[in-house]
């Protein structure tokens, strides 16, 4: 009786994904430029200090201004990768990016781009008045105060008398 027993070995490479996704700081749009905009992301790996790019895919109002990447290789030629991402106005239409240079991003990890663009119909800025409540507060105490020695005075002179 010769048996025969066929042995198939695998190995399923470790693999991850990256998630991009674009948030606006531009007052809920005031200024209507957002749509405007067109934005490309680059996804780049860096293997063993090489850098090279993956994809630059555009990102939009069709794919909720977000991208993910999936089943990207954590080793090749049993080396580390490294991904980063960097964002391209093609047509800024005013706004300003975070991420013009590439910022690494953690496997399986999400990064937050923000483009920026203050409204022309802002009211202007007046001042900061967060820091009021301190001195209101000092000013508040110190007339007190001296209302408080004011009738302990009058009490002493009129008790001298």
């Amino acid at each position: 009786a010769n048996r025969v027993t066929t042995l198939t070995n695998t190995h399923t490479p470790e693999v991850t994904s990256i998630t991009v996704k674009k948030v606006w700081n531009d007052s809920n749009d005031m200024d209507r430029k957002r749509s405007g905009v067109e934005a490309t992301i680059t996804l780049k790996k860096t293997v063993d200090g090489v850098t090279t790019d993956v994809e630059s895919v555009t990102v939009g109002t069709a794919n909720d201004w977000s991208k993910t990447w999936e089943s990207l290789p954590v080793y090749e030629n049993k080396k580390a990768v490294s991904y980063s991402v960097v964002e391209t106005l093609s047509v800024a239409n005013a706004y300003t990016s975070d991420t013009t240079e590439p910022v690494t991003v953690a496997n399986g990890g999400t990064k937050i781009i923000t483009n920026t663009h203050i409204p022309n119909n802002l009211p202007p800025k007046t001042g900061d008045n967060t820091r009021a409540m301190p001195y209101a507060l000092t000013l508040a105490l110190s007339g007190f105060a001296m209302l408080l020695m004011g009738f302990l005075g009058r009490k002493k002179k009129k008790t001298q008398r």
